[in-house]
């Protein structure tokens, strides 16, 4: 385990332990990277924004710590209330089944949920290739001009139902569209987002 990787589970233990994080010659950078990618930036900096160590970091990178946990923590805020809303579908839907107490799903439309499935599809592949950690993550303003440049230069436009463009419009930009094509839908969503 080379020394940056030991600052980094020093740090981590900080923050779920408690106490001061044991640094040896802290590469800020090369650390900033291991919390982004282990999707843990707004713990560490948690755990580091009080060591002189870090307080002596160059304004870039505290900052690139700081612009990351605002925007993990704004995913996560985003992710709780679609996992709220998902929630109060499921107790409006939930009737108690005969078989011992199970219960069934009375309201939910199954055909919706097949289709939702299937408009993930687009999502994910949108997620994918901007890498966003989560679908969610193309919502936020830090990857609109990300999610822009991908869209104008991707080919696989036709792979994808209108519906589902129609559906990724709407996530996107708040706004129901109609679109004739697939193409036609590649195009608004790209010249939308560069507003």
């Amino acid at each position: 385990m080379n020394l940056q990787a030991q600052n980094f589970l020093s740090l981590l233990r900080s923050f779920l332990r408690g106490g001061p994080a044991q640094l040896t010659a802290p590469d800020w950078d090369e650390i900033y990277l291991l919390a982004k990618k282990n999707n843990l930036a707004p713990a560490i900096c948690d755990a580091a924004r009080t060591l002189p160590e870090f307080s002596a970091a160059p304004q870039h990178i505290r900052r690139k710590f700081t612009d990351t946990l605002i925007a993990q923590s704004g995913a996560q805020l985003m992710r709780t209330e679609s996992f709220f809303e998902v929630y109060k579908q499921f107790l409006a839907g939930y009737s108690p089944g005969a078989g011992g107490g199970y219960g069934c799903f009375g309201s939910i439309d199954f055909d919706r949920r097949t289709e939702m499935r299937e408009t993930e599809d687009l999502f994910e592949a949108l997620a994918s290739g901007t890498a966003c950690d989560y679908i969610s993550d193309l919502r936020l303003p830090l990857n609109r001009e990300h999610v822009r440049a991908f869209l104008m230069g991707w080919t696989p436009a036709r792979d994808y139902g209108v519906r589902q463009w129609e559906d990724l419009a709407e996530y996107l930009l708040g706004e129901v569209l109609t679109f004739s094509s697939q193409e036609e839908a590649q195009k608004i969503l790209a010249d939308r987002l560069a507003i």
